[in-house]
C-alpha cells in the first residue's frame, strides 16, 4: 500500500468516526443544531480558510527557500485555488445577519482583526500548521490532503442533516457546498500529490503523524462549536 493509499484508508476511517462520535456531527444528524452554534461554527470557518490561504504562502516560500520547486509550485497552485474562500463564510453569515462589521470586512488585506468568538481549538489548530510548516513544508501536504478528502466524504452527508434535518437549506451554507464541489477532484489531486511529491521514504511516518495531528485538532474544533472541550 502507498502512502497515498495509507492516508486515504485513515481519513475514510476518521471520517465515519466524526459521523457517528464527533458531538457537532451528532447534534446536527439530531436536528437539535441551534442558529447560535452554526454562526459560531461559520465564524471559525471564516477563520481557518482565511489562515489556510495565508499558510499555503508560508509553505510554498518554505518550500522555495529549501529547493523543493515542485512542492513550491504545487502550493502555489492550490493558493490560487484557496484564496478568499472565507468570503463564502461571510456571504453565509450575513444571510444570518451575522456578517462582519465594516471595519471586519473581508475585502481588507492583510490579518482578520481580533475576533473574540475565535474558539481555543481553532486557535491550536493554527498553530499546529505553523508548526509543521516549519518542521518540513511537506508536511503540510497532509493538512490539505485531509481536509479536501474529508470535505467530500462528510460534506454532503451534513449539508442534508442541516437541511433536513436543522431546517437550514444547503444553498445557504456555501462555505460547505461549494467546497464539496470543489475538492472532489480537488482530492483526486491531492492523492498525486502525495505520490509525486513525497520521495523520501523517511517522510512517510511525518506524514502520517501530521495528518494524524491535523485530524485531532479538527475533530476538537467541531466538538467545541456545541460546548464540548475536548
Amino acid at each position: 500500500m502507498t502512502l497515498a493509499q495509507q492516508m486515504q484508508t485513515i481519513v475514510e476511517v476518521f471520517s465515519e468516526k466524526i459521523i457517528s462520535e464527533n458531538p457537532f456531527a451528532q447534534t446536527a444528524a439530531q436536528g437539535r443544531l441551534t442558529e447560535k452554534q452554526f454562526v459560531l461554527y461559520l465564524r471559525n470557518l471564516k477563520w481557518i480558510f482565511h489562515h489556510n490561504s495565508a499558510y499555503l504562502q508560508i509553505a510554498q516560500a518554505r518550500a522555495e527557500n529549501l529547493g523543493l520547486k515542485e512542492l513550491a509550485d504545487f502550493y502555489e497552485a492550490k493558493f490560487r485555488e484557496e484564496v478568499n474562500h472565507e468570503k463564502w463564510a461571510e456571504e453565509d453569515l450575513k444571510l444570518r445577519g451575522a456578517g462582519a462589521t465594516t471595519s471586519q470586512s473581508t475585502e481588507q488585506e492583510g490579518p482578520l482583526p481580533h475576533d473574540d468568538s475565535i474558539l481555543p481549538s481553532t486557535h491550536r489548530l493554527i498553530q499546529y500548521l505553523d508548526e509543521i510548516i516549519t518542521i518540513n513544508p511537506t508536511l503540510f501536504l497532509s493538512y490539505i490532503f485531509f481536509t479536501e478528502y474529508f470535505t467530500v466524504l462528510v460534506g454532503p452527508r451534513f449539508l442534508n442533516n442541516l437541511e433536513t434535518k436543522c431546517g437550514i437549506p444547503a444553498s445557504t451554507v456555501s462555505a460547505i457546498a461549494k467546497h464539496v464541489e470543489a475538492d472532489l477532484p480537488h482530492s483526486a489531486e491531492d492523492m498525486k500529490a502525495v505520490t509525486r511529491l513525497v520521495k523520501d521514504p523517511a517522510l512517510a511516518e511525518p506524514m502520517i503523524d501530521a495528518l494524524q495531528g491535523s485530524m485531532g485538532r479538527v475533530n476538537s474544533f467541531l466538538a467545541e462549536c456545541v460546548g464540548h472541550i475536548q
